[in-house]
């Protein structure tokens, strides 16, 4: 009967034993799962960050872009269009029973802004001979279009749309129009260097 209760017992210490190390493995395994799961999440948190990061600078770039492109094109966008209102207000903008409006004297205007043969293509030659039969009123009606194309040259381009009325003086009807120009424009000489008028539309 000793001899049975000690087997038992033996027995019972080693299954005792056994389920001990079996904890232990199992705790070791849960310990090990766990500082794996940690360094996931660590490398999951540490990727989010860098994309963060990296998007962040995306941002910053684009704004740099932006504004750089603004600084650049817009500058050359106000100088164009400020040279094209200019220009067409002296062509469009007169009345010839002024000294002022003239064809000499517009010529004369728009040579500080052309080219000599975009100033001849506009103007007759014998401007200052020439002398209308009869008294004409012309104005702008608003501010020229101008849609200019992107560039990165100091040569820049772009299309121009005009609409004017014009009408005899003393006369109460006058005669609306449209008309479209294709431009070239000199940055360093302040000059338009072409001028081509693609169409006209009148009313």
């Amino acid at each position: 009967m000793k001899e049975s209760s000690k087997i038992i017992s033996v027995v019972l210490f080693f299954a005792l034993l056994l389920s001990i190390v079996g904890n232990v493995v199992v705790l070791k395994e849960i310990k090990t799962q766990k500082e794996s799961n940690t360094v996931i999440e660590s490398k999951f948190q540490k990727s989010k960050e860098s994309l963060a990061s990296t998007k962040n600078d995306l941002d910053v770039l684009s704004q740099r872009y932006q504004t750089l492109y603004k600084e650049k094109n817009g500058s050359a966008n106000d100088k164009l269009i400020k040279a094209s209102h200019e220009l067409f207000k002296t062509i469009y903008n007169y009345d010839t029973s002024t000294a002022k409006g003239t064809v000499h004297k517009r010529k004369e205007e728009a040579s500080k802004l052309c080219s000599e043969d975009v100033l001849d293509s506009l103007f007759p030659n014998d401007a200052q001979d020439t002398v209308p039969s009869i008294d004409l009123i012309s104005s702008l009606s608003g501010e020229p279009g101008v849609y200019m194309k992107s560039s990165n040259s100091n040569i820049l381009q772009a299309i121009i749309l005009v609409k004017n009325s014009v009408k005899i003086a003393d006369v109460e009807s006058d005669q609306s129009g449209s008309y479209l120009y294709k431009v070239t424009y000199d940055q360093f000489k302040n000059q338009f260097t072409s001028i081509e008028r693609l169409g006209e539309k009148l009313d």
